[in-house]
C-alpha cells in the first residue's frame, strides 16, 4: 500500500473512530472505500499507522463473577407460570419473537433510568426514561408504546413476548400484560428469568454496551438526561451497524414489525452511517468527562 492509499484510509477511519465506531462498523459502510479487511484494520492499528491510540477503540466486554442467591429467599410477587421454565416451553416459534427488558441506571441518587426493551431477532433496542424502580412507571411506558403503535394488534406483533429480570419496576406484569386501548384485553405475555440469571437473557445484557459507550457507567446524571436524549440515544445506537446482523443496523432489521408512525411518535430515526456517535460527548450535558 502506498502512502496515499494509507492516508486517505486514515482519513476514513480516524474520524469514525473518534465517534466511537469500531473498525467493523467502519468496515461495514466502507467497504468499497476501504483496500483492506478489518483485521488488515487491526493490524495497521497495532504497527502505528494510523493515528489512533488503542484506548480509542470500543472496549472489550469485562464480566463480573455471579452472585450467589440464598435459598431461602422469598419472592415478592406471585410468577406462577410465568418463569423462565415456562418461557423455555413455549413453541420455538414463540420463544424467537422474545422481547428482553432491563433497566440501566445512572448514578445511586438519580431518580431516574432507562427502560430498555431488546427485539432480539431485529437486533433492534428502545429506550424510555422512566422513574427509577417503579412498576407504575414501566406500565406508563408500555402503555405509551402501544399508544404509539395505534392499536393492541400492532403492539402485540412487536412485542408479543416480554423476558425480564426480578426487579422492583417489573413486579406488576399484570399491569404490563393488560391493553390500554382495549380494557380486559392482554397485550403481550410476561416471563422472569431466575434470580440472579441474568445470562438468560444475555442479549440485552449485551447490546447494553453500545448504550454505555454514550452512558458510562458511574459518569452519567440520568436525571440531567430527557425524553428527547434518550431517543436520540436510540437512534445513534440502533443506525450502527451489527456484525451479527450481516452488518445490517436495527433501523434495517425492524422494517415490517414497527410502522413508520410508530416510530415517528417514539421519535425513533436512523442516523447517517457516518454521522453515527457512540461517544459521551453526545450526551456531555449528562455526561461526568
Amino acid at each position: 500500500m502506498s502512502s496515499d492509499e494509507l492516508k486517505a484510509m486514515g482519513d476514513i477511519v480516524e474520524p469514525l473512530v473518534r465517534q466511537g465506531q469500531s473498525f467493523e462498523a467502519i468496515w461495514s459502510n466502507h467497504t468499497d472505500e476501504l483496500p483492506v479487511c478489518v483485521r488488515t484494520m487491526y493490524n495497521y492499528q497495532n504497527d502505528g499507522h494510523f493515528k489512533l491510540a488503542n484506548l480509542e477503540l470500543p472496549a472489550k466486554v469485562r464480566r463480573k463473577p455471579g452472585k450467589k442467591v440464598s435459598k431461602g429467599a422469598v419472592s415478592r410477587v406471585d410468577r406462577t407460570g410465568r418463569t423462565y421454565d415456562d418461557f423455555e416451553a413455549l413453541p420455538l416459534e414463540d420463544r424467537v419473537r422474545v422481547v428482553q427488558g432491563d433497566s440501566v441506571c445512572g448514578f445511586e441518587h438519580n431518580e431516574h433510568d432507562i427502560l430498555s426493551l431488546h427485539i432480539v431477532a431485529r437486533g433492534f433496542q428502545s429506550y424510555f426514561r422512566k422513574r427509577h424502580a417503579d412498576a407504575e412507571a414501566t406500565v406508563a411506558c408500555i402503555d405509551a408504546i402501544e399508544m404509539a403503535c395505534g392499536s393492541r394488534e400492532e403492539f402485540e406483533e412487536w412485542c408479543p413476548i416480554l423476558l425480564l429480570d426480578r426487579g422492583v419496576e417489573f413486579d406488576d406484569w399484570e399491569g404490563i400484560e393488560r391493553s390500554c386501548l382495549e380494557p380486559g384485553k392482554r397485550r403481550c405475555r410476561v416471563f422472569y428469568c431466575d434470580p440472579m440469571e441474568s445470562n438468560q437473557k444475555s442479549p440485552a445484557e449485551r447490546n447494553h454496551q453500545q448504550l454505555r459507550r454514550l452512558l458510562p457507567k458511574g459518569r452519567t446524571n440520568f436525571d440531567a438526561l430527557t425524553c428527547t436524549d434518550v431517543a436520540t440515544c436510540c437512534c445513534h445506537v440502533n443506525s450502527y451497524p451489527l456484525p451479527t446482523h450481516s452488518g445490517k443496523c436495527g433501523f434495517d432489521l425492524i422494517g415490517g414489525l414497527l410502522s413508520q408512525e410508530a416510530l415517528d411518535v417514539l421519535g425513533f430515526g436512523k442516523v447517517a452511517p457516518d454521522d453515527v456517535v457512540l461517544k459521551p460527548y453526545l450526551m456531555k450535558h449528562a455526561v461526568e468527562q
